[in-house]
């Protein structure tokens, strides 16, 4: 069992010079479009290069049963391999700051293999998630993503009346209110749990978060739209950034208390 994660370092990457700001941006956003992430990691990117989101993580990992045959093993170890390749291939061509970690566990029936990759608009936001992410603090971790401090809050009383239900809450809305939230769409665009006392107020932050991406990333934007469901929705309810980084952390300090 590996303790002390093996560290890929920090690295950032420069701009060309005599490059033009359109041009940049252009290619940035691109290389986030047609990236092999899924809608949610590619999201957050964007959001964080354009200044909106102050950081984000990416994480890949697979567990691997000892009682799984060497085949069976080393098809989901190339499965991992080519994720976290792709992950660092496309990190390697941004210009944001970025910081990678690799953890492996060793259990007496599993081994856990984990990579996490670490974005921030600068270095100073990406040390802040980093150092949240090592504390182990909820709060922390939540507020160097850019939720909203209540959001963040009610996240972690994790009581039913403080997190703000979507298929409950909205039910109590005029029809007028239901009509216009269903017309703009902007809960396909939530990345965290709102308060159920201050949802209103956090939803402009992800009113900003839509229209940064309709303005600037259209592509993304319109397969967002025409999905069935949210790219932040996994079985049905929405599953934050916050909460698979808390799972993730509480796996591993259990495992690594054995």
């Amino acid at each position: 069992m590996s303790k002390d994660p093996e560290k890929f370092g920090l690295k950032t990457e420069e701009r060309k010079e005599g490059e033009k700001p359109e041009a940049i941006e252009k290619k940035e956003i691109e290389l986030r479009e047609n990236s092999s992430l899924n809608w949610q990691y590619k999201i957050d990117l964007v959001l964080v290069y354009l200044k909106e989101k102050p950081a984000s993580w990416i994480g890949c990992g697979a567990r691997f049963y000892k009682t799984a045959t060497e085949r069976e093993k080393q098809e989901k170890l190339n499965q991992l391999n080519f994720r976290r390749e792709a992950v660092k291939r496309l990190l390697e061509n941004l210009s944001l700051p970025n910081h990678s970690l690799r953890y492996e566990t060793d259990e007496e029936k599993t081994t856990l293999l984990s990579y996490d990759f670490f974005v921030g608009q600068d270095l100073e936001k990406l040390n802040r998630l980093i150092e949240a992410w090592e504390s182990g603090s909820k709060k922390d971790i939540g507020l160097a993503l850019g939720y909203p401090g209540s959001a963040v809050e009610s996240f972690i009383r994790g009581e039913v009346f403080d997190v703000f239900d979507e298929g409950k809450d909205l039910k109590r809305l005029s029809k007028k209110e239901k009509e216009e939230l269903k017309k703009e769409k902007v809960f396909k665009f939530l990345i965290f749990a709102p308060s159920k006392n201050n949802w209103r107020q956090e939803l402009e932050l992800v009113r900003r978060y839509q229209k940064a991406i309709r303005e600037r990333s259209p592509k993304i934007y319109d397969e967002v739209i025409k999905s069935a469901r949210g790219p932040f929705v996994f079985r049905g309810r929405l599953k934050t950034e916050l909460e698979r980084i808390l799972n993730k952390l509480e796996y591993l300090k259990r495992s690594f208390r054995k």
